[in-house]
């Protein structure tokens, strides 16, 4: 690809620094690509490791994801689920709930930005990361979101905590090895 990977830009021996308008660019062709792979391909393709080095970019700065190695098919019917999501969500997340989403803008882009754009693209990415993935956007109300041809979400003020269910064949297997097991109200983790 021409223009090498969207990490060597980012992170490079020289990064070179983006326009704010080639970087939503980018942010809307992974999009796009995303919402290919998990909605129209015959088959949903769950990506896993979505990562800057695995951003390939033409000479023009569009999207081609790479590196297929932790991918796995998906029926269409089932929704992925991520159990865990790691990085500085909370600290976003507070900056959100204090109205100072720009503060967590890369200071690089302290040149010309959009901050529509950088605000939208924010509250997208915590909406896409939700503790609760029954609350999380599908691709497709992302990308409406990020073209602004809907609304923005309404997310808490500050991150809901994350609750996990344990699947009901692994309860059923802790009462067979464990006579004394007594499950909680609703067999909920926190």
């Amino acid at each position: 690809m021409p223009n090498g990977s969207l990490d060597s830009h980012l992170f490079g021996k020289r990064p070179a620094v983006l326009s704010w308008a080639v970087r939503y660019k980018i942010s809307l062709g992974m999009a796009y690509a995303l919402l290919y792979l998990h909605e129209e391909w015959e088959q949903c393709v769950v990506h896993r490791d979505v990562k800057s080095s695995n951003v390939m970019l033409d000479s023009s700065f569009n999207v081609k994801l790479g590196d297929f190695g932790l991918a796995r098919l998906m029926n269409h019917v089932l929704r992925p689920q991520t159990i865990g999501l790691v990085g500085t969500l909370e600290w976003v997340w507070d900056l959100y709930g204090q109205g100072m989403l720009v503060l967590a803008m890369d200071e690089k882009l302290d040149l010309e930005h959009d901050e529509k754009q950088v605000e939208c693209l924010m509250i997208v990415g915590l909406w896409c990361a939700h503790p609760d993935q029954n609350l999380r956007p599908s691709i497709r109300q992302a990308i409406q979101i990020l073209n602004f041809e809907a609304l923005f979400p309404s997310l808490s003020p500050k991150m809901p905590v994350p609750d996990y269910h344990v699947p009901t064949p692994l309860i059923s297997q802790l009462r067979r090895r464990d006579k004394y097991y007594k499950p909680s109200k609703g067999s909920l983790i926190r």
